[in-house]
């Protein structure tokens, strides 16, 4: 079971149950090739994260 610890200097700790993580690829094209010495990147791919928690919170993450 995984848990989200959330600390708050005026709420306090307040911990949560992770109940979903959802992962998803986006490409994200660019409007000039990015040349390098491997060759051209015509897009970015990244990844999204979202983190769903027992209370009815969204998280949302990016990662390259």
């Amino acid at each position: 079971m995984k848990y989200l610890v959330f600390i708050n200097k005026k709420i306090g700790v307040i911990i949560m149950k992770i109940t979903k993580i959802k992962t998803e690829i986006i490409n994200i094209p660019v409007k000039n090739p990015y040349i390098f010495s491997h060759g051209a990147l015509n897009v970015f791919s990244n990844v999204l994260v979202r983190t769903w928690t027992d209370e009815g919170i969204v998280g949302i993450g990016e990662s390259s």
